[in-house]
């Protein structure tokens, strides 16, 4: 009943909004907000390449992922020249389990460690998917609901109207390109800082009727050797509103590893 409600409320803003009735800003931050409560669930693993400009080396990463209203599981394994890195994060609503490791391909050596956290430390903008939905761990509700949040015009992607707002987190100015016609998702975001402006151009697929998530993401940072690298995520095998096991929202330890405990401040032997 409640999907039913959010679609109902979508034809609502898509098809009869006026400036009289509520503030452009207002109606975009009503259909992000709309397109958000239609998901509640779901996985799917994604592939992520990464090119560098010479002498720095490419690598690629590959990431699972899982989530279930505020529950949040991330497991990555990025590969590089000389190291893999795994990280393996969840959430289960109260706390965050962590586990790290590190392979030094060179000397064979292994680093391996454990933690845990009373809150959720998962940053969210390591999940690709999350782009075009949330920036800095926020939802684009919650950058649009900030004070500095103003619209400063419109444009078009292949015909479909877009909104063009410009907004602030912790004093990073922000600026994006929200498709009315996509779910409200972002489907291009530029983050300004001191060395040059990051530039994330998002192309987004529909699961489901009027449920739209990114299919792929470039995003061109400026860099101090060169111009810029690019980063290309491809998603794979990725599903929506699916049972999710609770277990995943567990991280197990592996045996004779050291864990720290940030609730107790005390370190311990996983078993």
């Amino acid at each position: 009943m409640k999907s039913i409600y959010v679609i109902c409320m979508l034809l609502l803003f898509t098809q009869s909004h006026s400036a009289n009735e509520m503030s452009i800003l207002e109606f975009v931050k009503e259909g992000c907000r709309a397109n958000d409560n239609l998901v509640y669930s779901g996985m799917g693993h994604l592939m992520c390449a990464v090119e560098f400009p010479e002498p720095l080396k490419n690598y690629q990463s590959e990431i699972f992922f899982a989530f279930e209203g505020k529950k949040l599981y991330y497991d990555s394994e990025e590969f590089f020249p000389k190291e893999r890195i795994i990280v393996k994060q969840a959430y289960d609503g109260e706390k965050t389990t962590t586990y790290r490791c590190r392979y030094n391909l060179d000397e064979g050596t292994i680093f391996p460690s454990g933690s845990i956290s009373g809150e959720n430390i998962i940053n969210m903008d390591n999940i690709p998917i999350s782009y075009g939905i949330a920036l800095y761990s926020k939802s684009l509700e919650e950058l649009l609901s900030q004070q500095e949040a103003e619209l400063i015009g419109t444009d078009t992607i292949n015909g479909e109207l877009c909104y063009r707002i410009r907004t602030a987190y912790e004093g990073v100015p922000i600026e994006m390109l929200v498709n009315s016609r996509r779910g409200f998702r972002a489907q291009e975001i530029k983050v300004s800082n001191p060395r040059g402006t990051a530039t994330i151009s998002i192309l987004l697929e529909e699961f489901e009727r009027y449920i739209w998530f990114p299919k792929s993401i470039r995003i061109k940072f400026p860099l101090e050797i060169s111009d810029e690298f690019k980063e290309i995520i491809v998603k794979e095998n990725f599903k929506i509103n699916v049972e999710v096991p609770d277990s995943l929202f567990m991280v197990k330890f592996p045996s004779g590893i050291p864990v720290y405990d940030s609730r107790t401040g005390r370190s311990f032997i996983a078993d």
